[in-house]
């Protein structure tokens, strides 16, 4: 995986549920990854109870996450 890109709290809650499911190993793995990048403060806040280093687009569309992505490869 290069980045790994998180659009809302409730996005990162079901992504870490579903990884618990298939393996807890898994969650090492996603702690590797070199670019995860939240949307916004909420979203960065439910990052940080799962201890992920993420990047957070200052701007909070679709379209300045897309142009933060852009700016961070």
């Amino acid at each position: 995986i290069d980045p790994l890109i998180f659009t809302s709290p409730s996005n990162v809650r079901f992504f870490f549920e579903i990884i618990k499911m298939i393996s807890e190993d898994l969650l090492q793995n996603i702690k590797k990854i070199g670019l995860v990048i939240s949307i916004g403060p909420k979203t960065s806040k439910e990052l940080v109870k799962y201890d992920i280093r993420f990047s957070e687009s200052k701007m909070h569309s679709l379209n300045d996450l897309a142009e933060f992505l852009k700016s961070r490869i």
